[in-house]
């Protein structure tokens, strides 16, 4: 098909709210594409089309300009060309990884069932069923050419009060799970600390009345992902946690405010979502106590080149310097330790008691040394294979 890079965007044709309905009449297969794209507003639709994923309408203009391929068209839809890109399926993950770097949301919409299937449900003119399998955001990546080996991929989310703000954050690809009550002063350091690759915001009146939304926006360097408050109180939420985790109650794993709780529920909930349900294994939540660690804020941080340098790079920050683990699982708990240094003398005077213990004792540390450095990322490699997303490597790596 020819490349014409001069189709202007277009506004995605209007649909019913009530029915789903396109109003203008169009093709069947535009027809699915619409009522998938409506369900999926804020995301660029990865539309399984044979051995391409094909995008139309505004998400081709988007994709072609992001990703630097041709743009081109199909069909017409109320008497004007559609523009239309395509990727292919069998090589489609670089592709997310400059869309997903670049913080776009990427629903990936599949043929459930054969051509072949179809034409015995309906006919020769019936389309094949198609739905989304699985939304990719910033903060729900689990593929190893999507993630940084050395650092943890958060997604946070923000509950919001009167008085106290409730963070909770999660690596789906580890299954680390950890929450944090906050004033409305240190919130924003907190958030520093974690550097999370996407924020979720629980949507309520406060946290517009604040201007919340743009703050976080102008102050970090990721996407930013308003959310329904479906549940409003917290012994609701926190019997859904239980559930989810098949226990009673969550007083054995630590203590949790009302909005450390209602945030825990709305990750969950949204990690659900993304992933249509099925969830990877995920680590029963911790709750971080602020005081514990050392309060850095945003700007401080940056100053300071902890994790990378004032231009954005890793190389020549702190943690470049001193980063001589064996590992993945060791540099990100490097990472996450060096991020947050420690203010509690009895945990201070542990952990260089335990330095000292190898910086002593050469011959267990070259023997643990060595048994590191045929280690395996596991816990990425099992969420992978739960997620269906696993390959070789990671059935490799977890075999024993």
């Amino acid at each position: 098909m020819p490349s014409n890079n001069n189709l202007e965007q277009q506004s995605l044709p209007l649909l019913s709210k009530a029915t789903g309905e396109a109003i203008l009449k169009t093709t069947p297969m535009f027809q699915q594409f619409l009522k998938v794209k409506a369900e999926n507003e804020d995301c660029l639709l990865f539309f399984r089309m044979g051995d391409f994923y094909e995008l139309f309408f505004e998400d081709a203009v988007i994709a072609a300009k992001e990703l630097d391929i041709a743009l081109t068209s199909r069909g017409q839809y109320d008497g004007k060309p559609v523009p239309m890109c395509g990727v292919p399926y069998h090589s489609y993950m670089p592709y997310l990884e400059k869309l997903t770097k670049k913080n776009y949301k990427i629903a990936v919409c599949e043929q459930v069932e054969s051509p072949k299937d179809a034409k015995i449900r309906g006919g020769y003119k019936a389309i094949v069923q198609r739905e989304v399998v699985r939304i990719v955001t910033p903060g729900t990546l689990t593929e190893e050419v999507l993630l940084e080996a050395d650092e943890n991929n958060f997604l946070l989310c923000i509950s919001y009060s009167k008085n106290y703000i409730g963070l909770s954050w999660i690596d789906i690809s580890t299954g680390e799970l950890y929450t944090e009550l906050c004033s409305k002063n240190n919130f924003l350091t907190s958030i520093s600390r974690v550097r999370p690759k996407e924020i979720l915001a629980i949507d309520n009146q406060l946290l517009e009345e604040n201007n919340y939304i743009e703050l976080l926006k102008t102050t970090f360097d990721c996407i930013i992902t308003p959310v329904a408050q479906n549940i409003t109180h917290s012994k609701k939420a926190e019997k859904l946690i239980c559930l989810n985790y098949g226990v009673k109650s969550l007083d054995s794993f630590g203590n949790f405010t009302e909005n450390e709780i209602l945030s825990c529920w709305s990750l969950l909930d949204y990690v659900s979502l993304t992933q249509k349900g099925n969830i990877p294994p995920i680590r029963f939540p911790k709750s971080i106590k602020n005081e514990s660690t050392m309060q850095i804020d945003n700007s401080t941080r940056k100053s300071l080149e902890i994790n990378q340098t004032l231009s954005g790079n890793k190389k020549g920050s702190l943690i470049d310097s001193v980063d001589f683990t064996l590992t993945a699982v060791g540099a990100r708990q490097l990472d996450r330790d060096i991020s947050a240094p420690l203010t509690n003398l009895k945990e201070i005077d542990e952990r260089l008691d335990l330095i000292e213990f190898f910086v002593e004792s050469q011959s267990i540390r070259n023997s643990i040394r060595k048994i590191l450095k045929s280690s395996a990322d596991i816990d990425r490699a099992k969420a992978r294979i739960i997620l269906s997303r696993g390959g070789p490597r990671d059935l490799q790596s977890i075999k024993l």
